[in-house]
This record gives structure tokens, sequence and C-alpha cells, in this order.
């Protein structure tokens, strides 16, 4: 995963998903369980979410990441004829001993798709924010069913519950769609070879990367993996500097240098989520010390200007947050899920960015296991899936804050008037470890800029690929 490093600091670092608010209101639709046996009212806005858990029949959230509601099925052999408030007390208060510092309220019997119903209300704290859980077993005709529910504390508890109000068992039970789970389970030790290339388009330059990296892992601690990588080989080629301008090229080579030397290691846990990165400050200084080395000196005003460009979109938080959007692409965003083969699962996550004061923006994001193949060419059987994720994040606030930012770091009426930015990752991996053996990524940036009363539209592409050998 070498490249990855090298797009973070070519890219400037922009992606980082985050929370933000949102209601439970709004048009309903109905949304039917995988297993086929139950269903729910959801408004419009909530989506299936496949990255979100492995097991539950039915997995919702809203667009905005603040509502969430998952549904378990369990069938009568799995409850052993336990009464409803044994059953209820158990489940609600395994998940109490997960949270830190949690209280339960007293149960609540209750009716849901007039089947009997008993409901724990749960509190703790996610860092700062203050969580409310609602944990509902209900005493189906067919089996028993967990709803777990949860929002921010001053968020629409009421909504919340108005939609858990509208579950019930199917008049006719359907047949159950079969998901592949994807767990992460890298090995405690490792080492691996990977081999790399990086494509970009920008501008009328365009340049070509190549290299070989090696790989490893390690322990970090109790339950966490140091992930390292070396560049050990790499060859930059193309029409640098638009095939003319030698100092340019030299800058530019300068550049890839700083940035494939001693590259950060970082952290991940064993559920595949991104801990932090190791040694990133001195890593900063250095590539930040190249990029600033080789701005033009003739002009001071401009000068300065570029300094302050670079200082500003290459800050230490850009760069660890770009880290872990790359991590995220590759396991993050789909370590813990479960997808039916072939379907295209839609749904929008926020997208922040701390260029732009931290503000977030809905991010359509699509994925889709498309089916097993072979880990490679020499592999036989199909022992891996094909996994497609895209994301765009586009429309009049995200231009609106760009303008804002290009302005403020560029001066003069410079102003964006249109832009988009959609990447397409692709990945072969291993469904039991979510070890990649080949990924490819695509990410294209159209930005329409007026100046000066005229206006011009460019398209940067960048494409990359790794391939790795265990």
């Amino acid at each position: 995963m070498a490249w990855t490093v090298w797009r973070a600091v070519a890219c400037s670092g922009l992606v980082v998903l985050a929370g933000c608010a949102s209601t439970a209101g709004g048009v309903r639709q109905l949304v039917l369980s995988d297993d086929g046996l139950s269903e729910i009212e959801a408004p419009r806005s909530w989506e299936t979410r496949p990255n979100f858990s492995a097991n539950a029949d039915i997995r919702l959230a809203d667009a905005m990441g603040d509502n969430y509601l998952l549904v378990n099925t369990y069938l009568p052999e799995d409850t052993r004829e336990m009464p409803l408030d044994e059953f209820g007390s158990r489940l609600s208060g395994a998940l109490l001993k997960k949270m830190d510092q949690g209280r339960m309220s007293a149960p609540r019997a209750l009716k849901l798709g007039e089947r009997p119903a008993i409901e724990y209300e749960l509190r703790t704290k996610a860092g700062d924010a203050a969580i409310v859980y609602l944990s509902t077993v209900v005493e189906g005709a067919s089996a028993r069913y967990h709803l777990i529910a949860w929002t921010v504390a001053d968020g629409d508890l009421a909504g919340l519950r108005q939609v858990m109000a509208t579950f019930r068992e199917s008049a006719a039970r359907r047949a159950g769609v079969e998901r592949v789970p994807l767990v992460f389970d890298w090995p405690q030790r490792l080492k691996s070879q990977a081999s790399f290339q990086l494509k970009s388009s920008k501008r009328g330059e365009q340049y070509e990367m190549r290299g070989e990296s090696q790989m490893s892992l390690k322990p970090a601690g109790e339950d966490e993996l140091l992930v390292s990588t070396r560049v050990t080989r790499h060859q930059l080629s193309g029409a640098l500097g638009g095939g003319q301008d030698k100092e340019k090229e030299a800058y530019l080579q300068s550049v890839v240098k700083a940035t494939l030397t001693e590259l950060p290691d970082y952290v991940v846990n064993t559920d595949g989520e991104f801990v932090r990165i190791e040694n990133l400050q001195a890593y900063h200084r250095r590539v930040q010390e190249a990029l600033l080395k080789g701005l033009p000196t003739g002009n001071r005003d401009a000068h300065a200007k570029a300094r302050q460009m670079v200082q500003s979109m290459l800050t230490e938080e850009t760069l660890a947050v770009s880290l872990q959007g790359e991590w995220d692409q590759l396991v993050g965003n789909w370590a813990g899920g479960s997808y039916a083969p072939g379907q295209t699962y839609s749904f929008t996550v926020p997208y922040q960015a701390p260029a732009l004061e931290r503000r977030s923006f809905p991010m359509l994001m699509t994925q889709q296991l498309v089916g097993h193949v072979p880990c490679h060419a020499a592999a036989k059987g199909k022992a891996c899936v094909r996994l497609l994720q895209t994301t765009r994040v586009a429309g009049p606030e995200y231009t609106q804050a760009m303008s804002d930012y290009v302005r403020k770091t560029a001066g003069g009426d410079v102003r964006v008037t249109e832009m988009e930015v959609i990447s397409t990752v692709e990945l072969i991996a291993d469904p039991k470890t979510l070890l990649p053996y080949a990924t490819s990524k695509k990410e294209t940036k159209r930005v329409t800029v007026s100046a000066g009363g005229s206006s011009r539209t460019s398209e940067d592409v960048k494409e990359t690929s790794s391939s790795y050998r265990y």
C-alpha cells in the first residue's frame, strides 16, 4: 500500500468520514428482512448499510449517520423456551456489559405488530457524545426478534420509537437472501511484497510511477496491529513539467523521493478499524520541506501565497485523514459487514475535510460484492471475492466551501463554480481475512473555475493499482 502515502500528498488529503445530526421523520418505505421473516417501515432517508453488521437481518441508518437500527432474529431452537422477560434481560444486559459506564432502565412492556414486547433503555458515552440505546425483544409467532436502535442523547428518541413501532412479522415467509460475511482476520505477524503503479493526468501533464514495496505486520499492544510499509524500488516517468520544464521535473522527483522515504507506520485494531499513525510528525516535516523548497522565488508575493497554500493543504491532520481514508476504502469500510452477491447497496455518508473547516457534506457511496473469483491468476478455485466501491461528493454547498477555500489561500477574484470528486475502488480479497490480492482505484476531480470574467473546466485523473504476494 505504498502508493497510498504518495496519493495523500498529491491529493492534499481531503477525506474523512464523520457523524452529523438527522431526524427520524419523513415519508416511509417498507424494508424487508434478509431472512424473509419480518419487515419495518422506515423513513425514506434511511438506507440499508451492508458494512454495518454481519448477522443482523435488517440493518438501517439515516443518511447522516445519527440514527441506527438493527434487527436480529432468534429461531425457537435458539431461545430454548426461555421466558420473554428473561430473554430480553439477558440480551440487554449483554449489551450493557459492552458499554463504558452504561446505565440500563427497568423493563417496559409494550406491543410491536400486535405481539408482546419488552423494551430497555440504555445510556452511555462514545467519547464526548452521549448515546441512548433502545433494546427491544419481540415475541413473534415464528421467531423472537431483538431490535437495537440508537441515537445521540439529544436526538429524536420519540421518532426512533415510532419507527420501531412499525416492526412486524411478515404475513408470508419469503425466501431468504444469502449473504457473504467479510471478516477482518489479519495474522499477528506477516510479510508481503507488492507491485504498484500510479498514473496521473493533470492539466496537460501526465506521469507514471511504478515500484515495489514490502509490508509487514506485528503486534502493537492488546488487540492492535502495527502495519509497516517500505518502498524498495520506484521509477517516475512521463511528461513532468509538460516535458519542457527541467526545474519542475527535478522538483517533482525531489518531492516523490521525500514522500516515499521512511513511510509512517499505522496501527489498526483487530476489528479492522484504523486507530492511529506512528512517526507522522517527522514524515510530515520532511515532505513539507521538500514541497516548500522548490517553490518559485522570483515574485515575493507569489512565493508567499504558494507557501501559505502548501502549509494549509498539507498539515499533519489532512495527511492523517487521507491515510485513514485509504485504509477505510480497502479494508475499514468492508470489515464486519456482509453482502448479497451481485446486489448494489447505495447509501449516504458524511464527507468532511479538515481544510474546509471540518464542514460535513453528503457523499453518495455504493458498494457491491460482485462475486467469488480466484485470488490470483495461478490460483485454483474461487477463494476470493471481487469488491467494488464508488463515492461521489458534489453539490452547491461543497462547491461553495471549495470556492471559499481557494479564494482564502490564492486570493484575487478566483471562484470555483462547480466541483465534483468521483472515486471508484475495486479489490480482490479473501473474505475470511480481508487480505487483499489486487487493488485498483480511479479518482476523477472535475472543477470549473471562474476568474477575470472567463471560466475554465479541468479534469484531473489519478489511477492506481497494486498486486500483493504473501
